[in-house]
């Protein structure tokens, strides 16, 4: 359908919401979180920027305390922004994390030795949601 994510993973706290190439990624995470602090976290493949699910998110929201949006593209006006619009609009209060491509030049490069600089590889992910967990934000 038109606009519909779907659920990869079912967990409880957090949920990545990945979109395009992010989403292996994303499920990468899931793996690294489950194996080192046997937490399971949600994994949404969100194959449809736009429109957004807006049915499917406010779900997720309701039982999360923590999104984190998932983009290869740039952070400002992207896939992240949209999600933190649809949050403001309809006055929902949950932690937003948008993880994407700085506003900036980025210089070229080796992909995998780009996402890591730019902490957007699997590790650098798994260890961000790992602060949150153990930090007991969430």
């Amino acid at each position: 359908d038109i606009g519909s994510w779907e659920i990869e993973k079912n967990g409880s706290n957090i949920a990545i919401l990945a979109i395009g190439s992010m989403v292996d990624t994303a499920n990468k995470v899931y793996e690294i979180i489950y194996s080192d602090l046997n937490v399971k976290i949600t994994v949404l493949n969100c194959r449809f920027i736009k429109p957004i699910d807006r049915d499917l998110l406010s779900e997720i929201c309701s039982n999360h305390q923590m999104l984190l949006t998932l983009e290869e593209g740039t952070k400002v006006g992207g896939f992240g922004s949209a999600v933190l619009e649809y949050l403001n609009e309809n006055n929902i209060n949950i932690k937003l994390k948008i993880m994407g491509i700085p506003d900036k030049f980025i210089e070229h490069g080796p992909r995998d030795k780009l996402l890591k600089k730019l902490r957007l590889d699997s590790g650098s992910i798994s260890n961000i949601i790992k602060e949150e967990i153990n930090n007991e934000k969430i």
